[in-house]
């Protein structure tokens, strides 16, 4: 149990951070497949801890990926680009996504990711609240089955990114219940059709999660310095030793 919690943890912290997705940690770890299947099958013995997981380091890093966000912006992007890249390219050597039909699904996959990361839509819905929040939840748990997607970009997008993080912080119920919800049936949702699409063309669906992945990498490309540098090394050295072993 504390295993699968400690997989949560960094997927938690993930989440919070604009640019990467809990999916993409899990798929860095080697628990995505078993987490989708957890997912869509109802496993709570495995959800329930990686869940907690996942908790713990949302509220746990809320204030502190806001400080460093603020603070050491480079530095924080730096790190995270070294983790994302080397990841890919591990994911890559893995499920083998270098042959001629699987090149179309890695541009396309890129081409999604990267117009999710750099579109701005600028929405504030303050009038539709309930349903504005609902409606974050729902498509930022593509963050935690779509690797490349961020769930905290989304929320950008839709302009609530601030409150929800500043929610969390303060357990404003107001916005955490239809939030919750949202998350919890676009779980069900995301986990049945990407469930199915592992079963039945990996393949490509793999190489779409490698173009999705590569798509968000120019989000988080920092004004590089001396400190930003050692970090991006930092960032893939951490890669390495998350990969599956």
């Amino acid at each position: 149990m504390m295993e699968k919690f400690l997989y949560g943890l960094p997927m938690g912290i993930a989440n919070t951070l604009p640019g990467i997705s809990g999916g993409t940690i899990a798929l860095i770890m080697g628990i995505y497949d078993q987490l989708v299947e957890a997912v869509k099958k109802r496993d709570w013995g495995y959800l329930l801890p990686v869940g907690a997981g996942v908790a713990t380091g949302i509220f746990s890093t809320s204030f502190l990926t806001a400080y460093l966000l603020e603070n050491f912006p480079n530095e924080v992007l730096g790190f995270l680009l070294g983790l994302i890249a080397i990841s890919t390219l591990i994911l890559v050597k893995k499920e083998k996504v270098y042959t001629k039909q699987s090149v179309i699904w890695v541009v396309l996959g890129f081409l999604v990711s990267y117009f999710m990361a750099n579109i701005e839509m600028g929405i504030q819905w303050k009038t539709l609240q309930f349903p504005l929040y609902f409606l974050g939840g729902f498509i930022s748990t593509g963050a935690l089955i779509l690797p490349g997607i961020s769930g905290a970009t989304t929320l950008v997008l839709l302009g609530i990114y601030d409150e929800v993080i500043y929610s969390v912080t303060v357990l404003d119920l107001h916005v955490l219940i239809p939030f919750g919800v949202g998350i919890i049936i676009g779980l069900s949702i995301f986990a049945e059709f990407i469930s199915y699409l592992l079963a039945k063309q990996r393949l490509r669906t793999m190489a779409l999660i490698v173009g999705l992945v590569i798509g968000s990498l120019p989000a988080l490309w920092p004004n590089w310095t001396t400190v930003g540098g050692l970090m991006f090394v930092l960032g893939g050295v951490f890669a390495y030793f998350l990969r599956e072993k």
